[in-house]
């Protein structure tokens, strides 16, 4: 809680208290305090200082703990044991860091030591411990620390300080309850007891000794310094002299307020201080005079609010303490006061007539006249004290024209002239008492300027006056009586000064003016705000206090501006008057507290309210110099006037005190587990958790004077950078600290604003979350150290496994190397098979077609050299298995036919071994969708097996039945098994049974079973006979389960054998076309086309020539450089081609072929005995029209070699009909195509007749010359010589590329004479010369002609 200080009495004039008798005046500073600024309630009862600077105050509703300007109250909580046992306080008292507090209720203790209170009891006689319940009435500890307790009807206690315990003190010979009202300790721990109804006694070693038993009752004892006892009671008081051992009234009972006594205190000046109810406070010097009487009058609210005074204290620096019943706490300052204040007293005739002053003015008689804003005008005199008050009476003509006084200046003669807002000027005439007034008329505008705001007395005695609101400057004639215009250009001058030069200068809104009086030619001074107040000092340097601007030091000489402002010290940048006293120290008024700048330091101090003034805020216009060296300032509460040598700084250093801590908004004062049993207010250390470091830290300087002169400033070491400065603010907030150590650190100002080296620190400890504490970290690092040893364990395993594997994958490289090896072994052995094959099987298929009587024969020998060529296969197939590139070529299959195909296979061979050897099949009809090729080889394999592995005279049966989705194939033997060792590897490639009986394999064939069934999306399984044997069950979709497997499928590009065959046959049948026989030639000459065959197979290539020498010519070459040379030499039609020879292979060849220019245009047919699609794809990459596997089918080769032929010369006959422009695509009906054929055929046959005209055409045709043109115009476009000149020149084109002619010869063959003609019109209609013609043409549309060897 924040008590605001209200200074009751700032000034010590106008705060001295009032005097009976008229006696002088206490010029000290009392303040108020209650419930206002926070105090718990407004009757205190009792006051206590404790070592720490906070003073405790005792009400009849709690306990107040008060640091100057701040109040925290503690009260009684329920159910609470560490809370207050009563709010009614009777008495206060303590030592160290325990304060006692007597209540109705008992005797309670705070303990700085754990922030709380605590219980006081005392040991009874029976050695039972209880605690003190009583009322307590008086409470004092002695020199030694030891506390009396006086109660009612519970007596007196004396708690001893060592031990801690309270033992209570009976009367002598009487063990009854009695009431202690009072205790008092005197010199030598001498201890005073005034029990109620039995008189004064005096304690000594614990035990109760009378005194004097005239006084039954007192309210308060009192020890002076000698042997005395004061004793105040309900009527008078009185003092009970040790020396002379008997009671005496107090001589000045007749003179105090009031004859009942409350309290009695002498201060360490030896004055005593009796409070009384209803009678004030009456301070009695030590002789017995009283000084004065500090009361509380309805005509004076600036004094005491109650006459009923409870108690009073002074504390260490003498400040005294005003308790009072129902008025609050009263304070009053031992330091006299700084300033003397006049005030208005609204209750008091002769006082200032108006509090907001504006104006001074000192005369002859150095009385002072005061003009105030709105109150009139005021003459004192400070001899007698008396005030003339004059204000405006409008049934006066002669009283003050207007109430609102803004200057004051004395004039010729002493006469005080008097400037008006809203009145003009009026001069007062001392003989009369009369105001006389004067107008200010300005001749430049015809109006008068009555808002006057400055007058000034120069050297001269010239009476100046400043107009306001756009007012003008004028200067008062003295001849004339009247203020007449100086100069209607300066307006608005708020502040004139003479220099010691007698220049004279003013001030305007925002110009220093130096007035030219004689010529008018005045220098602006720009200083950017309105100048208030100019004066002088002895170093003849101006002082300017500017509105807003600051105070400005101006060189006069070099014309230049020294500006002070708030950055520099100063309250405010509002200065409303400046003046320098008799040291030349500048002192200046603003509107927050008055200002001195001194001289020598060259720096600024600031006084406010706190220093006695009448308040911060001045006014303008209300400053003066008195000539005894004085002084004064007017402001909102009256003036202040007092001399600046007298004037003394008081200087309290700070005692820094902590008085809050809060962890996220919760206290922790009385909480052990933060504070670890040391009282808050010695706390030197902290330790925090991790989660409650957000902070707020409550601190203070308890300082009872001039508590707004202490600014603070802290910083918490390890989180701020600079130390922050708050001012007043008296906590510091810090939200989220990361962990770690801080050091808090608060450092204060004196009172009289130097900063103090006394700093308090407090160390704050932020401990981390679990997760960064260290053991935490040392649980991290285990982890990670268990992390690193299990990775490297891991890594040291998985170097010995890769080892390991490294070893594995050799061997296993090695092996494959092995197999790959005896793979391509047989791989080229297979290829090498493969065209001896093809010389069988192409022949005895021819035979096949012959009638002969042996097809029985030669049908087996048919199938089994297929069947060959299929075992051959199987090589080159495993590895295609292996490839992930191995595709599906998916066709329409009758499986039926094919087990069938496959059963005869090994009918001859079954019966030579005596086997019962049979094939079943429930329908002949079955169509699936599959791999013609790889479905054989996988049934092939399964009965091959089953023969190779059933003995002689056993059994081996196939059964091909029709399942709802697949199609079911057994095979079903009786040999020797399966056993479950072998069958977990059955299907493993390589693996071969060890059975000595059997044959041995390349343990493949039930590899690529299972490969190739399972690329089918079918299954493949087995199992063991119930007698011997074993039978294994394969599975095959049917063609509507194609989509379950489409992604390993690629359609066959190839067509059925039957269409095949269907266009060999027409390609055997069809003739080559011949444009025009050729005749005449000698028969050493052929115009068959040549094929030349590449193969280093001298019977292949015997067998080709064979199949291709009645229709052409054809070249033989045993490998490919040969070939080359040969293609080169002979430019054949047709190349075929082997892929697989020694040195250049076919694909090679193939490339260089179609890389030169000269032989691009040939067509490549390539031979192999690998049907790897991967084979085609190099061929056709490089350029190779055709791709024929072996062995091959003798009509398809010839197939192929004649379309390919075919095909190249409807492409020759395309580009010759369009080099030769022999047809067009232009679009005419029939009727007209026949037509123009008619007209060309004319044109042809009489193409070289020199007699041939156009007429002649028509007249052969039956139609005019006129129908002719007009028909040939209307299809052709053209005219009729036109058209016979397109016909023939057509022709020349054509002869010079089927004939051997020259240009010239070819132009004369066709009726061109004119050898230039013709070739421009050739020109013309080709785009290019005949010659160029020739050679671009003729070699590729001219007809080629072979020499027959057989002739040569």
């Amino acid at each position: 809680m924040t008590a605001r200080r209200i200074f009751l009495l700032p000034l010590a004039a106008a705060l001295c208290v009032l005097l009976v008798y008229s006696q002088p005046a206490l010029c000290q500073s009392m303040h108020y305090l209650g419930i206002e600024q926070g105090l718990s309630n407004n009757s205190v009862t009792s006051i206590y200082k404790d070592p720490h600077g906070f003073v405790w105050i005792g009400t009849n509703d709690g306990l107040n703990r008060y640091d100057g300007s701040s109040v925290r109250i503690y009260r009684n909580v329920w159910s609470d044991g560490h809370s207050l046992i009563d709010n009614h306080i009777n008495k206060l008292a303590g030592y160290g860091n325990k304060i006692f507090v007597g209540t109705q209720k008992g005797l309670v203790c705070y303990n700085y030591d754990i922030s709380g209170f605590e219980d006081v009891s005392f040991k009874s006689a029976n050695g039972k411990i209880t605690a003190i319940t009583g009322n307590v009435n008086a409470l004092q500890i002695d020199s030694a620390g030891n506390l009396y307790i006086g109660t009612d009807d519970q007596g007196l206690f004396v708690r001893n300080k060592n031990t801690g315990v309270c033992s209570k003190i009976q009367l002598s010979g009487d063990n009854h309850a009695f009431t202690v009202q009072a205790v008092a300790v005197g010199r030598d721990n001498r201890i005073w007891v005034l029990v109620r109804d039995r008189g004064l006694f005096c304690l000594q070693k614990n035990k109760l000794t009378l005194l004097d038993e005239t006084i039954k009752y007192a309210n308060c004892l009192t020890a002076d310094t000698g042997n005395k006892v004061w004793i105040g009671t309900d009527n008078d008081l009185f003092f009970y002299d040790g020396k002379l051992q008997r009671l005496v009234k107090a001589p000045f009972n007749g003179k105090l307020n009031s004859d009942k006594i409350i309290d009695v205190k002498i201060d360490k000046s030896g004055d005593m201080w009796i409070a009384t109810n209803g009678g004030g406070i009456n301070i009695v010097k030590p002789k017995g005079d009283i000084v004065q009487h500090i009361v509380s009058e309805r005509n004076n609210n600036l004094i005491v609010r109650s006459d009923a005074v409870s108690a009073i204290y002074e504390d260490n620096e003498s400040t005294k303490w005003i308790a009072t019943l129902r008025g609050g706490l009263y304070t009053i300052d031992s330091q006299p006061n700084k300033f003397r204040l006049i005030a208005n007293d609204p209750f008091n005739k002769n006082s200032l007539v108006n509090n907001f002053v504006l104006s001074f003015c000192e005369d002859e008689h150095n009385n002072i006249w005061i003009g105030t804003d709105g109150g009139g005008l005021s003459y004192w005199n400070r001899k007698k004290n008396l005030f003339t008050n004059y204000k405006t009476d409008k049934t006066n003509q002669s009283s003050l024209r207007s109430n609102f006084v803004v200057s004051i200046v004395k004039g010729a003669d002493n006469q005080i002239w008097m400037g008006l807002f809203n009145g003009g000027i009026d001069r007062f005439d001392k003989a009369t008492g009369r105001f006389v007034h004067y107008d200010c008329f300005n001749t430049a505008t015809g109006a008068l300027d009555r808002n006057l705001w400055k007058l000034y007395v120069d050297h001269h005695n010239h009476i100046w006056a400043g107009t306001t609101r756009g007012g003008a400057l004028y200067l008062y004639d003295k001849i004339k009586d009247k203020f007449e215009l100086f100069d209607a250009k300066l307006l608005n001058i708020h502040a004139i000064y003479e220099d010691h030069n007698g220049t004279l200068w003013a001030g305007d809104y925002k110009n220093l003016i130096k007035i030219d009086i004689k010529n008018k030619h005045h220098q602006f001074i720009d200083v950017k705000k309105a100048v208030r107040s100019i004066t002088e000092d002895k170093k003849h340097y101006l002082w300017l206090g500017t509105e807003g601007g600051g105070l400005i030091k101006f060189d006069v000489g070099n014309q230049k501006l020294q500006r002070f402002t708030e950055a520099s010290g100063l309250q405010s940048n509002s200065i409303l008057n400046v003046l320098t006293d008799d040291g030349d120290n500048i002192w200046a008024n603003s509107y927050n507290g008055l200002i001195q700048f001194e001289r020598t330091k060259q720096s600024f101090k600031n006084y406010s309210a706190s220093d006695g003034l009448q308040i911060n805020q001045f006014n303008y216009n209300a400053a003066l110099k008195l000539t005894s060296g004085e002084l004064v300032f007017g402001g909102i509460k009256g003036f202040s006037i007092f001399r600046p040598d007298s004037l003394s700084v008081v200087s309290h250093g700070p005692q820094l005190k902590l008085t809050g801590f809060k962890i996220n908004n919760r206290s922790i004062e009385n909480d052990p587990f933060y504070t670890k049993g040391v009282g808050f207010i010695d706390l030197k250390k902290l330790t925090l958790p991790y989660n409650d470091a957000t902070l707020a830290i409550s601190y203070t300087t308890p300082e009872y004077s001039y508590p707004d002169k202490v600014k603070y400033e802290y910083i918490l070491e390890g989180w701020d950078h600079r130390w922050n400065e708050v001012g007043n603010a008296k906590t510091a907030y810090y939200s989220r600290l990361n962990e770690g150590d801080y050091t808090f650190k608060i450092k204060a100002t004196n009172t009289d604003g130097s900063w103090s080296n006394k700093q308090l620190q407090l160390q704050i400890i932020v401990m981390p979350p679990w997760y960064r504490t260290w053991w935490a970290y040392l649980a991290y690092l285990s982890v990670a150290s268990f992390a690193v040893y299990w990775i490297w364990r891991y890594r040291t395993k998985q170097a010995d496994f890769k080892y390991e594997i490294r070893l594995a994958n050799l061997n296993t490289e090695r092996e494959k190397e092995l197999n790959e090896k005896k793979l391509a072994f047989f791989t080229n052995v297979s290829h090498e098979f493969r065209t001896p094959l093809t010389l069988i099987i192409n022949p005895i298929k021819d035979l096949l077609h012959q009638p002969t009587g042996h097809s029985d024969e030669l049908n087996t020998i048919y199938r089994n050299a297929r069947r060959l060529l299929g075992l051959v296969d199987q090589l080159l197939l495993f590895r295609k298995a292996e490839s992930v590139n191995d595709s599906l070529n998916l066709a329409d299959l009758h499986i039926s036919t094919l087990c069938h195909d496959v059963y005869l296979c090994f009918v001859q061979h079954a019966k030579s071994r005596q086997i019962n050897y049979q094939y079943f099949c429930d329908s002949d009809e079955t169509i699936i969708k599959a791999d013609r090729e790889k479905i054989e080889i996988a049934v092939f394999n399964l009965v091959s097996n089953a023969l190779k592995f059933t003995p002689d005279g056993g059994e081996v049966m196939l059964y091909l039945t029709k399942g709802e989705r697949t199609i079911e194939l057994k095979v079903v033997d009786t040999g020797c098994g399966v056993s479950p060792e072998e069958g977990k590897r059955i299907f493993d490639k390589f693996y071969q049974v060890k059975d000595n009986t059997a044959r041995k394999g390349f343990g493949i064939g039930l590899h690529l079973v299972k490969n190739f069934v399972d690329s089918h999306n079918g299954t493949i399984d087995y199992f063991n006979n119930q007698t011997t044997g074993a039978t294994f069950v394969m599975h095959l979709p049917y063609k509507e389960d194609l989509n379950d497997y489409s992604s390993h499928v690629i359609k066959d590009d190839e067509q059925d054998l039957s269409n095949l065959l269907n266009d060999v046959d027409g390609l055997i049948n069809w003739q080559q076309p011949v444009d025009e026989p050729v005749t005449n030639l000698p028969l050493l000459i052929s115009d068959k086309q040549s094929v030349l065959i590449i193969d280093d197979n001298a019977g292949l290539r015997s067998y080709i020539r064979k199949i291709f020498h009645e229709d052409f010519n054809v070249h033989e070459s045993e490998n490919a450089e040969n070939g080359l040379e040969a293609i080169k030499r002979r430019m054949p039609d047709v190349v075929i081609c082997d892929i697989n020879m020694e040195g250049i292979s076919g694909i090679e060849l193939c490339a260089i072929i179609k890389q030169d220019s000269s032989l691009s245009h040939i067509p490549v047919i390539l031979l192999t005995g690998d049907p790897d699609p991967e084979s085609r794809l190099k061929g056709i990459e490089v350029g190779a029209i055709d791709f024929v596997s072996k062995p091959f089918d003798k009509n398809l080769l010839v197939a192929r070699v004649q379309g390919i032929l075919k095909d190249r010369l409807d492409l020759q006959k395309y580009f010759y009909n369009e080099i030769t422009l022999k047809e067009n695509t232009r679009s005419i009906s029939e009727h007209h195509r026949e037509f123009l054929y008619k007209i060309i055929a004319i044109i042809e046959e009489h193409i070289i007749d020199p007699d041939f005209e156009v007429k002649s055409i028509a007249d052969e045709m039956g139609i005019s010359y006129s129908s002719l043109f007009k028909t040939i115009k209307s299809i052709t476009g053209q005219s009729v010589n036109g058209f016979v000149r397109f016909v023939k020149l057509r022709k020349a084109a054509e002869m010079m590329i089927d004939t051997e002619c020259n240009v010239n010869e070819a132009a004369l063959n066709t009726g061109f004479n004119d050898i230039k003609y013709f070739r421009e019109q050739f020109i013309k209609q080709f785009g290019i010369k005949p010659s160029e013609f020739i050679k671009q043409h003729r070699a590729a549309f001219h007809k080629k002609y072979s020499v027959e060897k057989a002739i040569v």
